[in-house]
């Protein structure tokens, strides 16, 4: 099954504390680096830096439409504080192909 635009995750930020729990915006940042070259494909590398400090959610570019082909993203989550854990909840549209050999190469 193929990834495309429908690709949307859930966060929720907890806190190893007992009885706390973190309450601001999320925000990020689009950082567009150099293409990549993976199994001897020129890719565009898209890097999205995402600060957490609350609940939210991230969606593929162009969701809840299909993005282009052969384009490598990557969602790089930190948390606003130290002892914070971050946990991801996929949502059920989320799909990855079955995999060959224990590998899926197309995700």
């Amino acid at each position: 099954m193929f990834l495309f635009g429908i690709f949307s995750l859930t966060l929720v930020l907890v806190s190893q504390r007992p009885g706390v729990h973190a309450e601001s915006n999320l925000s990020s940042k689009f950082q567009f680096s150099s293409a990549k070259e993976q199994n001897g494909v020129q890719e565009p590398h898209h890097e999205k830096v995402i600060t957490v400090s609350t609940n939210g959610s991230i969606h593929s570019p162009k969701f809840p439409y299909t993005y282009p082909r052969n384009i490598v993203l990557v969602w790089r989550l930190v948390a606003v504080e130290e002892n914070m854990l971050i946990q991801l909840t996929f949502d059920e549209r989320f799909g990855l192909e079955d995999p060959e050999d224990d590998i899926c190469k197309m995700d």
